[in-house]
């Protein structure tokens, strides 16, 4: 497989140099896990993941990081998290992914994944109607999470959980949307609209999903406990790109993925001491563009201190 490694933006800041890496790569797939029903106990779950939403210049821009990785243990790997489901909606997955089961006689350790499980339901409905498929999936995502999360006792754990959400234009009400949905233990996990941009304006313009607590605290309030960080390369590369996001000011292409980029760098670098969430996030970084007739890749991007 042929890979190609082209550099996206180079900025210097404090005679550091820093690079946003765009990784292009033909044929470039990501890992498939075994759905597996049997043999399931209470055991480490698999969890992760940042999704950035942002909408400019009559756009959204919808990112993901691409780490998957057991939250006791060493094990890691690359999944997808953004699934194009229609010409413009694309589907994403965060939070607790699956369940090991219990070890087998030949030492193997099956593993339940919700994220196999999504991917199926979204790259094989054959449905034209974005809601309907929208719905689809949902309603299927819904069974087989409390399936798996019921026969495997999760009440001991009421924090876990998982969250699909559904990005696009809708050509019919002429409205950007984001709609999202959280499973858990409870029970209660409607599809409720987050974002909106058309003839009803709903949220800000920018919406984390995941790892949600550090990054709200850190670009968005005055806790100064934090403002060591926001002296740091990284911050001032994203913040005046983040302004501008804020305020509706239209930005580049290339502007909305070295912010979002950035943002990915703060989170890995400085979450995890700055509790609750963990940065157990991991590139490539990946950026897609939707407008109101299609949605683009942009790439798949790292963010390297050199």
């Amino acid at each position: 497989m042929l890979i190609q490694h082209v550099f996206f933006h180079l900025l210097k800041l404090a005679k550091r140099e820093w690079k946003v890496t765009r990784l292009k790569a033909l044929g470039c797939g990501f890992s498939v896990l075994i759905c597996v029903f049997a043999f399931l106990e209470s055991a480490n779950e698999s969890k992760a993941t940042l999704i950035i939403a942002m909408y400019n210049n009559d756009c959204i821009y919808l990112a993901s990081d691409s780490l998957e990785g057991q939250t006791e243990g060493t094990n890691t790997w690359q999944v997808k998290k953004i699934y194009k489901i229609s010409p413009t909606c694309a589907a994403t997955i965060n939070g607790n992914y699956g369940y090991s089961g219990a070890p087998q006689p030949n030492g193997g350790i099956p593993f339940y994944s919700f994220m196999n499980v999504f991917s199926n339901l979204c790259l094989n409905q054959r449905i034209d109607d974005t809601n309907r498929k929208i719905d689809a999936i949902y309603r299927g995502m819904h069974r087989a999470y409390y399936q798996l999360a019921f026969a495997i006792n999760e009440k001991e754990d009421e924090q876990s959980g998982t969250r699909i959400s559904f990005w696009g234009y809708d050509t019919n009400s002429k409205c950007f949307f984001g709609k999202s949905a959280w499973f858990d233990v409870t029970g209660e996990s409607p599809l409720c609209t987050v974002f909106a941009r058309g003839r009803t304006n709903i949220a800000s313009n920018i919406t984390f999903l995941g790892e949600d607590k550090f990054l709200p605290d850190l670009l968005f309030s005055d806790d100064a406990k934090l403002n060591p960080i926001r002296a740091s390369p990284i911050y001032a590369l994203a913040a005046p790109l983040l302004q501008s996001v804020q305020s509706g000011v239209n930005c580049s292409d290339e502007q909305m993925c070295n912010l979002m980029v950035a943002i990915f760098a703060l989170h890995k670098t400085y979450a995890a001491s700055n509790n609750p969430d963990e940065g157990h996030i991991g590139p490539p970084y990946v950026i897609y563009k939707i407008d109101k007739e299609k949605i683009n890749k942009l790439g798949n991007f790292y963010f390297e201190l050199r």
